[in-house]
């Protein structure tokens, strides 16, 4: 190749890649989540299964990687003819609603380059996928990050190690395949489709060290009229620090507030004591938020902000169902999460 071309490609390149992380540079803020949905390159296999559709019970008919793909996780692959895609997004979004049998189940393949800055070099930098379906490799910059399989929630991993700092773009690759798998439920053979793709938000998390892993409300005793909150707190780490939890009403005043320590990056505290609070309902769905701050000494690593309803409920063999002591109807309804030319998306 001849060197100018060389550089023409190498300038469109660095051109391409995303530059939504450079432009954050509040570092006063412990806890940031930078939107990284926009900007994708996707492309699909070939070879997949389409016939069976849910009631394929063959994982390994389109599991293989095929040839044009065998260097999608490297950095210099060439993906300029792939197709542009936002999430979220699924390659099923309307082959599960055509009159053809079945839909496709086999690997997709994502790729995304971003750009972040040298001042977060100091801090935790996660990658929160909302979901994908079904199993998902990721790489970045060339480098095995980790794997997921499930469909049906959120997971974070940590990217810190394996990120590239200033002026050069980070290329993240996430491979994600619906093939069948005994080992991830529902695994019945149902009329549930399971659309493949990420169709859900991808989110960079940055905060300091150490960080929030696990917030956890728990509230017993709205029943007696004796509220009793619990806070369940996981660290990325084994260390030692401490939660400041401020319970707020809906106009953003101050109704609790407590202080715990958490030893070996694991605590369950007491949370803020409230007497009475305003009970959620369909009629009344009144929220607070639990606003947590993650301290070591005075220093804020971390923060969270959690919408609470209170609300209590009981089953009973003879009056049904009731909530906050009232008697309810409960009508069932087969919808799913899935709209016309967007599938799950």
């Amino acid at each position: 190749m001849e060197e100018s071309k060389f550089h023409e490609l190498l300038k469109q390149f660095y051109a391409d890649a995303d530059r939504e992380v450079d432009q954050i540079d509040d570092l006063s803020r412990p806890h940031q989540e930078i939107d990284l949905s926009r900007r994708w390159r996707f492309a699909r296999q070939k070879k997949g299964r389409v016939g069976l559709g849910s009631f394929e019970r063959d994982g390994s008919l389109g599991s293989e990687v095929e040839p044009r793909f065998k260097t999608a996780t490297n950095v210099a692959c060439d993906d300029s003819s792939w197709e542009r895609i936002n999430l979220p997004h699924t390659w099923n979004a309307n082959d599960t609603e055509d009159i053809g049998p079945g839909y496709w189940r086999g690997i997709g393949w994502y790729r995304k380059r971003f750009h972040i800055t040298a001042k977060y070099r100091t801090k935790a930098v996660r990658l929160r996928i909302g979901a994908a379906n079904q199993h998902s490799i990721i790489w970045l910059n060339g480098k095995k990050v980790g794997e997921h399989k499930g469909g049906y929630e959120s997971f974070e991993l940590d990217l810190t190690s394996k990120l590239v700092w200033g002026q050069k773009p980070n290329v993240l690759v996430i491979r994600v395949d619906n093939l069948y798998d005994p080992d991830v439920a529902p695994t019945v053979k149902t009329d549930i489709q399971w659309y493949g793709g990420l169709y859900r938000d991808v989110k960079l998390t940055i905060t300091d060290r150490p960080y929030f892993t696990k917030t956890h409300f728990i509230c017993k005793g709205l029943e007696e009229d004796k509220p009793a909150i619990e806070l369940d707190i996981k660290l990325g780490g084994k260390v030692a620090a401490q939660v400041q939890a401020k319970l707020l009403d809906a106009s953003g005043v101050v109704v609790g507030e407590c202080k715990g320590k958490i030893k070996k990056g694991t605590a369950r505290i007491n949370g803020p004591a409230i007497s009475q609070p305003r009970l959620w309902s369909p009629e009344d769905p009144y929220l607070y938020t639990l606003a947590l701050k993650l301290l070591v000494g005075k220093r804020v690593c971390d923060e969270r902000a959690i919408p609470v309803g209170f609300r209590w409920y009981k089953f009973d063999a003879d009056k049904g169902f009731s909530l906050n002591g009232v008697s309810r109807k409960l009508q069932g309804v087969n919808w799913h999460q899935v709209y016309p030319g967007l599938g799950n998306a």
